[in-house]
């Protein structure tokens, strides 16, 4: 289809011909035969300083590209994760204003823009989590329209540091079903965090819970729902999900088959203090069906594989950390000039 484009024709006949024109210096035609762009900027992921190669897209695919990255694999997330996506595998021009304009205009995400306004609180700094797997942020989310599998509600996971959120359906919300998705979905694959926090709805609080925490030898921490302690590393990312959900089963009720693909969306996400979370937990970049194979990228054996994990996983760690940090201080000063000051004499 390239070659059938009238743009991207043109520029194929010029390399063709070894043209050295500057308006197709970055273009190159690769082993499969494609039209590709290399980015001015190096790739965003820790594990790759090189020159981001971007396949050339036809103007007859645009908008086709943008539909299945926005919304079968990007879960219908706003602009900036959308563009991330796009950017890293493809090129056309103009393709940052397209986006903006996609994603702005896309019918079913305007339905839920602003469906979770909760009126802000002042906003105080939380204990920073300093490594993967120290701190779980867990909430329930519904409940939701029945499902014909019995499932009502959505119970979310979150590591504090890494931002890797778990989803897993239940039927109800009473502390055994809680527990044994938490232990079959959570702590099966992760092991048992050092500490869970979680809000005051008493299924977190039943006797059965508070066992079930001190078994696994985890310590349990309370905070109030949309109060100063907001439990927001869960809730902002329980919007995203209310969001998806809507968009992917407007007219279906399959909501709970919906989740895999959820949790594969908010996880290959970038993420403003993590990159990805995928990354962070697993030290690469996850492969999807579009993904641009960088083969220069791929480490020739297991000695030269290792050699580039350690220290990118240093790096990346050092950086989430002090990103964590200071994104938790502009929080603070944004929800305090937010939040309405009520004072009584």
């Amino acid at each position: 289809m390239q070659r059938e484009d009238s743009v991207l024709s043109t520029i194929i006949q010029k390399i063709d011909q070894n043209d050295v024109s500057p308006q197709i210096s970055n273009c190159f035609i690769n082993g499969e035969g494609l039209l590709c762009h290399l980015s001015k900027r190096p790739s965003r992921s820790p594990r790759s300083n090189t020159t981001r190669k971007q396949v050339c897209i036809p103007h007859c695919l645009k908008a086709k590209i943008l539909e299945s990255v926005h919304s079968e694999y990007g879960g219908h997330l706003k602009f900036f994760k959308t563009y991330h996506r796009l950017s890293e595998n493809f090129f056309w021009h103009n393709m940052y204003k397209d986006t903006k304009n996609f994603v702005r205009s896309y019918t079913i995400c305007l339905s839920r823009k602003n469906a979770f306004k909760i009126p802000p609180a002042p906003h105080q700094p939380v204990e920073q989590s300093t490594e993967p797997g120290e701190t779980c942020h867990m909430d329930i989310f519904g409940p939701l329209k029945t499902t014909l599998k019995g499932n009502s509600y959505v119970l979310s996971m979150i590591d504090a540091f890494t931002k890797y959120i778990h989803i897993v359906p239940l039927p109800d919300i009473r502390s055994s079903t809680i527990s044994k998705a938490f232990f079959d979905n959570y702590i099966v694959h992760r092991g048992c965090p050092h500490k869970l926090v979680v809000d005051n709805a008493t299924y977190f609080k039943s006797s059965q819970f508070v066992e079930f925490c001190r078994v696994m030898g985890i310590h349990k921490r309370h905070i109030s729902s949309y109060s100063a302690h907001v439990n927001g590393r869960v809730e902002k990312p329980n919007q995203s999900l209310a969001n998806i959900l809507a968009s992917i089963s407007q007219n279906t009720n399959d909501w709970d088959e919906q989740l895999p693909h959820t949790m594969l969306a908010l996880n290959s996400a970038i993420h403003e203090a993590t990159y990805t979370s995928f990354f962070s937990e697993h030290g690469r970049d996850n492969r999807l069906s579009y993904t641009y194979e960088k083969n220069s990228d791929t480490p020739q054996n297991k000695y030269e594989y290792v050699e580039k994990l350690l220290p990118s996983l240093e790096h990346t760690f050092n950086k989430v950390l002090n990103n964590l940090k200071d994104q938790e201080a502009s929080h603070v000063e944004l929800n305090t000039r937010a939040t309405k000051q009520h004072h009584y004499d």
